[in-house]
């Protein structure tokens, strides 16, 4: 069963603020050298409306907050945070980056991620709140729930664009023909165009499947 806490500061350095709130959504997170995050769909922030003990008043009466999708770039040993609006359905959250020091304190106060110093100097990875981690140049799906390393899609003509969002240039890359059963087959060049687009190029229009897999 759930532990509900009554809403007071049991210690004078950390406020219980963050029960009883889920962090979902955000589609493709992503996290580069830059120590730039990006999410590709809003992230939504959920609660029960008067959540807690207490009067709905006190707690708030709304049910979400969402942040739209956006880039943050997160120093080392800064998190990003945002502020909850407990009284307004779908409010629009601004993403606040900070040192963990220098957090505020308060009962709105809603953690998004935290970089910090593992001890892997430029790798150290991207924490977010639900508990995964992102590697440097690497992506988490929130959508399926797991670590996107493959991508695949029908194209044809004499140009395959392929945009498999792996952000990384360190692929592997399968091109199949329509038959049944498929036949691997050969272009006339295949150009890591960026760390997120592939480009085939045909000598003749030609029709069939694209497989890209990523090194983990």
């Amino acid at each position: 069963m759930s532990v509900i806490h009554a809403d007071v500061l049991k210690d004078p350095f950390v406020f219980n603020s963050d029960r009883n709130n889920w962090m979902s959504g955000g589609a493709l997170h992503t996290w580069n050298s830059s120590y730039e995050w990006t999410f590709t769909d809003p992230i939504y922030i959920n609660w029960f409306a008067g959540r807690s003990t207490g009067s709905a008043s006190r707690r708030g009466t709304a049910n979400f907050n969402q942040i739209n999708a956006t880039t943050v770039t997160l120093p080392i040993n800064t998190c990003a945070y945002v502020v909850l609006d407990p009284n307004t359905d779908g409010a629009l959250l601004t993403v606040n980056v900070t040192t963990g020091i220098l957090l505020p304190q308060g009962d709105n106060i809603f953690v998004l991620a935290m970089h910090r110093d593992l001890g892997l100097g430029a790798l150290n990875p991207l924490l977010l709140r639900w508990g995964n981690s992102i590697p440097v140049g690497g992506s988490y799906n929130a959508n399926a729930g797991f670590p996107t390393f493959g991508y695949a899609n029908n194209y044809g003509g004499t140009v395959w664009t392929i945009n498999h969002g792996l952000n990384s240039t360190d692929c592997v890359v399968c091109l199949q023909d329509a038959a049944t059963p498929r036949n691997q087959i050969w272009p006339a060049n295949i150009e890591f165009t960026s760390v997120n687009t592939i480009t085939v190029t045909w000598s003749t229009a030609t029709g069939g499947r694209a497989v890209v897999m990523k090194a983990v």
